[in-house]
């Protein structure tokens, strides 16, 4: 109780955040003896209010519309006082490692930029370290979007109880401005600088994101959000072309899971709801897998379980295309009477971003409004549904999550694309993983060298949970066991039919509706 009282009374302590960045103080340039028409931007890391950081931790800050010489050299202030004294000058780094710090205390810093024809002078920026717990072996990311922070604190007291509860330490900052090359600089810097494990960010509320364009494998132009630019901590990513998209990417290896969750305030915070509950409680809905492949895949393996008979003993298939109707796909997550829902649910339908479109005997549509309106009952949601997990725009993956009563997690792609082998995913949850490591580690262990089907794969919900709490199942099985037997020739055909069903939000039309991560 006493670690969960610290964490209330801190975060009441700083409802109201700085954010990514800061100008400096004075003017608009900020800046002495420097024009004032000038604007430059000094930027701490890690955010200014960050909560619970260790107490041996590295400081560091960047800027923007500034230049220097060679000549620059820093002086860092930095102290429990909110006018901190000196603490080292003349530094050639733009970072300090920290060591031996109080825990569970507030401190306050700045810096002064100094170079040949100028000194500029930093806002006070501060950060509280974690309480003296030797149980917070682990830490995880909250970034929250600023302005829906006061609606939604109350049931991030109670996320926050829940986390340190199982002996994960919250990193909580407010997100006011900046861009996604920001939010990248903060996650790879608290990767880098905590002496505990980083296991990843939960993002809660409407942030910036990366995005990417291609040329896929049919000849097709895409542009879609690629979340992976978040976890992976030493890739290249460049915009060749300058027009606001990444077009290269060396290897990917992802070290860190990132994941969303975005509502209005009264959706996430009945969302949080769900997890508190699911926490404490145990599943919301029968523990069932539902399975629904319908036409283009129902020749396959139709009754394969991808090693979820690790976790569930009762299935639910629908998989053979005089069954693969709409109304037994409403029926099997809402009133069938033996099931009524299923905790677990795998389904291959094609999809746009916010419509799946059931082909066949019994075609029909479903769109987010009917996710809603039939409150589907389904916690945890692997989509094989192109685009399905679009976050910038009206998506399927988010009404499961935020438009009804059961949603928790969901895993999927924001192009076409989809994990249509999703042994390594399951059998990381088999083994307790939670959500986020078990597709970290699928994603390093069967996706990462093939952009067309994967570079578009993300999660969303919450990254923490856990399925199952057996951990005797070991991940390194015959790789025999895990290659899904569908035909991947089969594979690439029936994506290229997708297409007519793509009416996925350009870059442009994203970037116009949120300008604040471009200015």
């Amino acid at each position: 109780m006493k670690r969960n009282i610290y964490y209330i009374i801190i975060t009441i302590l700083v409802l109201f955040i700085l954010g990514a960045c800061s100008l400096p103080s004075g003017s608009s340039g900020g800046g002495k003896n420097h024009p004032e028409e000038e604007t430059y931007i000094i930027c701490p890391l890690p955010l200014s209010g960050s909560l619970n950081l260790d107490v041996n931790t590295e400081l560091g800050w960047y800027y923007k519309n500034l230049e220097v010489t060679e000549n620059v050299a820093f002086d860092l202030y930095f102290g429990t006082s909110p006018e901190p004294g000196l603490y080292a000058e003349n530094l050639d780094s733009s970072a300090v490692d920290l060591t031996g710090l109080a825990y569970d205390t507030r401190y306050f810093w700045r810096i002064e930029i100094k170079d040949t024809d100028k000194i500029i002078t930093s806002p006070v920026f501060d950060f509280t370290t974690r309480a003296n717990d030797p149980a917070y072996e682990e830490n995880i990311l909250l970034v929250i979007e600023g302005s829906i922070y006061p609606e939604i604190e109350e049931s991030l007291l109670q996320y926050m109880e829940d986390l340190i509860n199982e002996n994960l330490c919250p990193i909580v900052v407010t997100w006011e401005s900046g861009t996604v090359e920001d939010l990248k600089k903060q996650i790879t810097h608290l990767y880098y600088s905590n002496d505990s494990i980083f296991r990843g960010t939960f993002i809660i509320g409407n942030l910036p994101c990366a995005w990417f364009e291609r040329i896929n494998e049919g000849g097709n132009y895409e542009q879609f959000p690629c979340e992976l630019y978040l976890m992976d901590m030493n890739a290249t990513w460049a915009d060749n072309d300058n027009d606001g998209m990444f077009d290269y990417h060396s290897d990917l290896v992802i070290e860190t899971y990132a994941s969303r969750i975005m509502g209005t305030t009264a959706e996430i915070n009945h969302y949080f709801d769900k997890v508190h509950d699911y926490k404490t409680n145990g599943s919301l809905v029968s523990k069932w897998v539902f399975i629904y492949k319908d036409d283009d895949w129902s020749g396959g393996n139709v009754e394969n379980k991808y090693y979820l008979d690790y976790i569930y003993s009762q299935f639910y298939f629908i998989t053979n295309s005089n069954v693969t109707t709409r109304s037994a796909y409403i029926s099997a997550l809402t009133t069938n009477s033996f099931m009524s829902g299923a905790e677990y649910v795998y389904q291959w339908i094609h999809s746009s971003p916010s419509t799946l479109f059931i082909e066949g005997v019994g075609e029909g549509t479903v769109t987010v409004d009917d996710i809603a309106n039939y409150n589907f009952k389904g916690s945890f949601y692997n989509l094989f549904n192109c685009s399905a997990a679009r976050f910038t725009e009206n998506n399927l993956a988010m009404a499961y999550l935020v438009k009804t009563d059961y949603g928790l997690a969901v895993t999927g792609s924001t192009k076409p694309g989809g994990n249509y082998n999703a042994y390594y995913f399951n059998m990381a949850l088999a083994s307790a993983w939670t959500w986020g490591d078990a597709f970290r580690h699928s994603y390093n262990v069967f996706m990462n060298d093939d952009d067309n089907w994967f570079l578009g794969m993300t999660i969303l919900g919450d990254p923490t949970l856990t399925i199952s709490k057996e951990t005797g199942l070991s991940l390194m099985q015959d790789s025999a066991e895990t290659q899904s037997t569908i035909d991947k020739k089969l594979l690439d055909e029936i994506m290229r039919k997708q297409q007519k069903y793509d009416n996925s939000q350009s870059f442009e039309q994203y970037k116009k509706e949120n300008l604040q991560f471009y200015e």
